[in-house]
């Protein structure tokens, strides 16, 4: 034992291990011994087999003082944090020293798994037993950068430079703020070359400067500073890590999989190793394999920057947009989100179809950056915003024309979708290629444009190019599973996923679309279901199959089937909130309020900042009764969100229906007051005198909020009392007024379109639908009312029309029903009975589809489904209003 310190005290770890493993072998229970053991195999870089040996300490009762803390830092190098945090986390010792070294400890921990509550927390307790203790310090400097407090941080990070004992760490994170915060790339290099002076093995700094080198492409650079790491380090397993690093950089994929491959063995659960192995798989196309890289790294470590987003790159290019964004909502919450986060989400938002979003993601990364192309940029893109489009997005041309980056052209393309001017949108994708061939997504983006202007034979081609550049490119097979569904072209897009599928059995994405094809094509349920079990059982982790299939049982009205599917997704996932939200809508549709206020109760629980989750709790409350508690939960809600209009609709309610009238009046007026040029507490007002009976009223306050807003909201609420409440000649005197004052409001056009149906006035509401439809094609009860405007007026169109809606919509009854009038319409009976039948499926208890099935069965001559049909509305008797008509119907056949 003498010796073995004496050989660590002069840095011999080797030596030291043998001599500490000898004493083990004359006494295997010499706690002592295996403590030092610990700490000298946690001085040799080996954090796992220093873990190993001091929770054996433990075992031979070691002192908890001594061995707490360097078991501690041996966790957090081997990156098994939650271990740390359940065993260690809440442990207190009575030593000042020791508590300040196991509470940063503790706290690095934390941090990495994105608990800053507890994170803060644990840095608290560890300055409290030493305020000058410089790790915790350095902990509380990263924090204040986290913040975006980075002068505050600096300093911290200064005062500890100050101190007699010279810390690398503290040199490292001024690096890391100067580098990624202040964009001093010079500057932090000088940091992390100072961190190396104090500390010549410092992994952490070595590390940074060999990563600079590979971000700017400088392979010779990387290679310089990789050997200056093996001189002090030759033996460390990070050089297989930097290796295959610089091999993926040269694009020597066999070499770089095989140091990732030989990594992985070591050290399956270790973050870096996860993201590079990720990359290797990625470059070489095995994308789902780089998913799950990628996804275990997020799991590891969910507050990893890296991790995230390079698992919404993989999402990307497997044509996951929604999922991609998902990945990186974390990253968006953060007080200033870096650029490539909001980037991402951009593009993402882009790919979904939400150009306004993707625009105010590009905005936001435009004002966070403070290079000029950024800042004159968002000038022209608030410029765009406050009502000059021709203005801001001249200024973009200009800036995007002499910047060689792709950012301005990328706000340019997103401003020009928003506003359907696509040949402007695709001239700026040339814009975008010319710059940079090599950026991946730009063909799916053409291809989403073709879509978008419902030019499919063009989308279809730039998707299968597309495919051609990269075969595992799965975001071309949705892209042309996309056309084939809107060409209803099933077949072959069943065999284009079923190659997928071939290609490599566990793409649940493929597996996913397919049962996608399956139910728009008509498919049974149970075919449906079973392929979306498939992709379960080849993803049992991934919550996206398990959630489509609770959705399919819910609307096919599978109600035990549902909750027995969400039950098992719960028993895999139990912490994951979105399946716990389904099993909650499982259980009210299920009938089981009790156990849905559980549920919804947990997730509330679990996401304290999800105003959605309380509104789900409050609807739960609501139907058992429990006013007092509903109301909680909806105050709560809009005091997580302010804005979030359903729940201040829903807490009207629950005044109106709990008695509380005065009450509900008053909250209608304090939301008048808070927001007076907003619509919200005027439709409050009328809603509330509308529900007591009150129409003048009503009335009253919709014109008065029109004074103050003129917003098309509160016209389209006044248009609907005035016509419900028999006022119907100055209901159409308004809505006249209405759309000559404003010509661009096409939701009021598709309200007065609704209104003429309802009026049978098919010819003024044909008139409505085709703005409404030239602005959004894809307007889907625009769609389905055009259908049956045309089909009531003997056009052609009906069933084009009818037959889109029900492409957008396939599992909606109303949109079915619709297309067999249609179809009937056009002399295809036939069709429209097997239509219709799928409509009865989808809604049983829907009386009135049951009867037109029955007509159009009687028509086709197929007396058995008539008469099955017939018997089941004549059983219902007098309670059915079309009770006489059916036994006429029934009678004759």
């Amino acid at each position: 034992m003498a010796s073995g310190k004496a050989f660590a005290a002069s840095g011999d770890q080797r030596a030291a291990t043998s001599q500490f493993k000898a004493a083990l072998q004359l006494d295997p229970d010499f706690a002592d011994a295996r403590v030092q053991l610990g700490r000298t195999l946690l001085a040799s870089s080996d954090p796992a087999g220093a873990a190993l040996e001091l929770t054996r300490a433990l075992d031979a009762e070691a002192p908890l003082v001594e061995v707490a803390p360097p078991l501690a830092r041996a966790l957090v190098l081997a990156g098994d944090y939650k271990r740390l945090t359940t065993t260690l986390g809440d442990v207190t010792l009575e030593d000042a020293a020791a508590q300040a070294e196991l509470k940063s400890q503790v706290a690095t921990a934390w941090g990495a798994l994105g608990d800053r509550e507890r994170t803060q927390a644990a840095v608290e307790a560890a300055l409290k037993a030493r305020p000058e203790y410089g790790p915790a310090l350095i902990l509380q400097a990263r924090i204040l950068a986290g913040q975006d407090k980075l002068a505050e941080a600096l300093a911290v990070l200064d005062n500890v430079l100050q101190q007699p004992v010279k810390l690398p760490d503290a040199w490292q994170l001024k690096g890391e703020i100067l580098e990624f915060a202040q964009k001093e790339p010079r500057l932090a290099a000088e940091a992390y070359r100072e961190a190396l002076k104090v500390e010549p093995a410092f992994l952490q700094a070595h590390v940074a400067l060999t990563s600079q080198h590979i971000r700017a492409r400088d392979i010779a650079a990387a290679r310089k500073q990789a050997e200056s790491l093996r001189a002090v380090l030759p033996n460390h397993p990070m050089m297989a890590l930097i290796d295959a690093q610089l091999a993926l950089l040269d694009q020597n994929l066999p070499l770089a999989r095989e140091k990732a491959q030989t990594l992985l063995r070591m050290f399956p659960e270790d973050l870096q190793v996860l993201i590079v192995s990720g990359g290797v798989e990625s470059e070489k196309g095995n994308l789902l394999q780089a998913e799950a890289h990628f996804a275990k790294a997020v799991k590891l470590s969910p507050a990893s920057f890296l991790a995230r987003s390079k698992l919404a790159e993989v999402y990307l290019r497997l044509g996951q947009p929604a999922s991609a964004l998902e990945a990186i909502t974390p990253l968006l919450r953060e007080t200033t989100p870096r650029i490539e986060v909001l980037s991402l989400a951009g593009d993402a938002a882009l790919r979904l179809g939400d150009a306004t979003a993707a625009e105010a993601y590009f905005l936001r990364a435009a004002k966070a950056d403070p290079s000029d192309t950024r800042l004159q940029t968002a000038v022209a893109l608030a410029q765009v915003a406050r009502g000059d489009p021709a203005k801001g997005l001249a200024d973009l041309e200009v800036v995007a024309a002499r910047s060689p980056d792709t950012y301005a052209d990328e706000v340019i393309f997103s401003a020009r979708l928003k506003r359907r001017e696509f040949d402007a949108a695709l001239t700026a994708l040339d814009a975008i290629q010319r710059k940079a061939p090599q950026k991946t997504g730009l063909m799916e983006l053409r291809g989403r444009v073709h879509l978008a202007r419902r030019d499919l034979p063009a989308a279809r081609a730039v998707f299968e190019q597309a495919l051609q550049k990269d075969k595992a490119s799965f975001a071309a097979i949705s892209g042309l599973t996309t056309v084939d569904l809107a060409e209803r072209k099933f077949e072959p897009a069943l065999a284009r996923l079923q190659d997928a599928v071939k290609a490599d059995p566990r793409n649940q994405f493929a597996l996913m679309a397919m049962a996608e094809v399956r139910s728009a094509s008509g498919a049974p349920l149970g075919e449906v279901s079973r392929t979306l079990m498939d992709a379960i059982k080849v993803a049992p982790n991934d919550p996206q199959p398990r959630l489509l299939l609770m959705d399919l049982l819910l609307r096919k009205r599978q109600f035990k089937d549902a909750l027995v599917a969400a039950q098992a997704a719960a028993a895999t996932l139990p912490h994951d909130m979105r399946i716990m939200e389904a099993v909650g809508r499982a259980q009210m549709e299920s009938g089981d309020i009790e156990q849905a206020i559980t549920t919804y109760s947990r997730v509330a629980a679990n996401e304290p900042s999800s105003a959605r989750a309380h509104v789900r709790l409050a609807e739960a409350f609501k139907i058992s009764g429990r006013w007092p508690q509903a109301e909680a939960a909806l105050r709560k809600a809009l005091e997580i969100d302010p804005s979030l209009q359903a729940a201040r609709f829903r807490l009207l309610d629950v005044l109106i229906a709990s008695d509380q009238r005065t009450e509900a009046l008053a909250f209608t007026r304090k939301t008048q007051a808070s927001k007076p040029s907003q619509p919200e507490g005027y439709l409050l007002e009328g809603e509330y005198h509308t529900r007591l009976k009150a129409v003048d009223a009503a009335v009253a306050a919709y014109r008065n909020g029109l004074a103050k807003t003129n917003r098309s909201e509160v016209a389209a609420a006044l248009f609907r009392l005035l016509m419900t409440s028999g006022r119907k000649a100055e209901a159409e005197q308004f809505g006249a007024a209405w759309v000559r004052a404003n010509p661009k409001d096409i939701a009021f056009d598709d309200l007065l379109a609704e209104s003429h149906i309802l009026n049978k006035d098919y010819a003024a509401a044909e008139v409505h639908l085709k703005r409404v439809l030239a602005a959004f094609p894809d307007n889907v009860s625009a769609l389905n009312n055009m259908g049956w405007v045309l089909s009531q007026l003997g056009k052609p169109g009906a069933v084009a029309n009818a037959q889109r809606a029900v492409d957008l919509e396939p599992d909606n009854a109303a949109f079915l029903d619709t297309l067999s009038a249609a179809l009937a319409s056009e002399g295809q009976a036939a069709k429209a009975l097997a239509t219709q039948q799928r409509a009865v499926e989808l809604a049983p208890e829907n009386h009135d589809l049951r009867l037109t099935l029955a007509k159009f069965a009687l028509k086709v001559g197929d007396k058995d489904v008539a008469r099955a049909s017939l018997k089941r509305l004549l059983d219902m008797g007098p309670n059915y209003a079309q009770h006489a008509e059916v036994s006429r119907l029934f009678q004759s056949l």
